[in-house]
């Protein structure tokens, strides 16, 4: 099999025979292999695997690109059975059980969650397989066509770009691992499964939705922010309108109709949208990689949501510009793998409400305590262990969720925060409790402890003060 760990790139054919009666293999590709000239492949011959006994095909990476006439059946996303790999593809997946392939799908409209069967006469993506190894990267495999990106859609659901050091290959393995596959063989051929393209998908470009596809055919499409802005009548022109954006940098467009009726239409709904103040946007579970421009427009905006996206925190739409919202009061931004704390977030001195739940965080920014007016902070499934002394500056600070990060023990800074009645620890690497630290703390009246398994020296005096209390203690004690 040394043979087979050859860079070869194939070049697809761009207008592949679809045949109602299966999988047709007889279809020409063109094959480019290093130092020699293209070269047809016919009938039953797979692009991007050169003979066992070339001598042109030695050394590289064991990139293959394959391009297959496949049937789909009537499922969206799934493709037959019969599409599995013919002998040499079974070649190369036997020589190591870390060889397999990845399907990757062109443009097009993203896979929503099937609820039923649909017809074969919707659009499809284009499709290619591609023959790697779980250690090739998003990099390589992007090196071996135009691509600038790949992007990963699971249960045809938020789609997300994948970074240029992450391995599709042991995605899908890691996918398969997490659904109970144990055998390395078995999950090697699973993953060779065009069939699991309907639960994981990866793009070779970001795919359209439904109204982005509708815009591109329809022409170019500009974005005005009305809200704050004004729409005025042009005097000099015809049926004429112009629309202003709000903001210092604002804009405007000059807009004729064909019909009176459409001006007086257009001049009696926009002027209605201008006095508009829209102070809550909810923009969760949208695939985003920043928030859009025109948001920073409106500067009535109080709650935003923007949970369960992939933001980034540089470029453009990045949160190091959330501190442009001036009158933000809960800003939820949960589930976005960051990986860091956005520091501009304690820049926003209004905010009452801030989430970062599961983001990965392993620390916190001394500058929170610039965020005065905070009431609740959810910090609960990242990977902290301390909290800054800072925090306990927050006067305000009455609900803190710590549950399931790292914490060893209840940190030392919540006998500053004597606003606080609700403290979330559950999950953490709690295992002693101080009952007189908690007395210290007679602020808090709910104290969730689950999933912790605690060991507690309770003295007479300890044990009247906690059955006496008022408080609600959920724990998992062993005395």
């Amino acid at each position: 099999m040394e043979e087979e760990d050859n860079p070869v790139r194939a070049v697809p054919s761009t207008s592949p025979d679809r045949k109602k009666g299966g999988v047709e293999d007889s279809g020409s590709s063109t094959c480019v292999l290093p130092d020699t000239e293209p070269c047809e492949t016919g009938s039953n011959q797979v692009t991007g695997l050169s003979d066992h006994n070339g001598p042109s095909c030695r050394g590289g990476t064991g990139i293959r690109v394959l391009k297959r006439n496949m049937k789909r059946n009537g499922s969206r996303g799934c493709v037959t059975r019969k599409t599995r790999f013919a002998s040499r593809e079974r070649d190369w997946l036997k020589g190591d059980a870390q060889r397999g392939c990845v399907c990757l799908y062109g443009a097009a409209d993203p896979q929503p969650p099937s609820s039923g069967p649909q017809t074969s006469s919707t659009s499809q993506p284009d499709l290619r397989l591609v023959l790697c190894s779980t250690s090739t990267t998003v990099e390589e495999l992007c090196s071996q066509g135009d691509s600038k990106g790949l992007y990963l859609q699971l249960h045809g659901d938020l789609i997300r770009r994948l970074d240029p050091t992450e391995r599709p290959l042991q995605i899908v393995y890691d996918y398969l691992t997490a659904m109970g596959y144990k055998d390395p063989q078995r999950i090697q051929w699973e993953a060779a499964n065009s069939d699991l393209s309907c639960m994981i998908r990866f793009y070779s470009e970001k795919p359209l939705s439904a109204d982005q596809l509708e815009h591109s055919l329809t022409g170019k499409m500009h974005i005005l922010p009305l809200v704050g802005g004004k729409v005025e009548e042009v005097k000099r022109r015809q049926h004429c309108l112009m629309f202003s954006s709000a903001g210092p940098q604002a804009q405007t467009y000059f807009v004729n109709f064909d019909t009176l009726a459409d001006y007086q239409r257009w001049h009696r709904q926009a002027s209605k949208v201008v006095s508009q103040t829209v102070s809550l946007v909810d923009l969760s579970c949208y695939s985003l990689e920043g928030v859009p421009e025109y948001l920073f427009y409106s500067q009535d905006i109080t709650h935003l949501n923007l949970r369960h996206n992939f933001l980034r925190l540089e470029g453009p739409g990045g949160l190091h510009n959330l501190n442009r919202f001036l009158q933000l009061k809960s800003l939820n931004l949960s589930h976005n793998r960051l990986g860091v704390f956005p520091e501009s977030v304690c820049e926003i001195s209004s905010l009452v409400e801030l989430n970062l739940t599961c983001n990965g965080l392993h620390t916190v920014p001394g500058q929170i305590g610039k965020l005065q007016s905070l009431q609740t902070l959810s910090l609960e499934g990242n990977h902290l262990s301390a909290l800054p002394e800072e925090l306990g500056g927050l006067s305000q600070l009455s609900s803190l969720g710590l549950s399931f990060n790292q914490f060893p023990h209840i940190p030392p800074v919540m006998e500053r925060l004597t606003a606080i009645d609700r403290l979330a620890m559950a999950g953490n690497k709690v295992e002693t409790l101080e009952l007189g630290f908690l007395g210290r703390m007679s602020h808090l009246k709910i104290i969730d402890l689950r999933r912790i398994m605690l060991r507690i020296s309770l003295d007479l005096m300890e044990l009247c003060w906690i059955t006496s209390s008022d408080r609600l203690i959920n724990c998992c004690v062993s005395v």
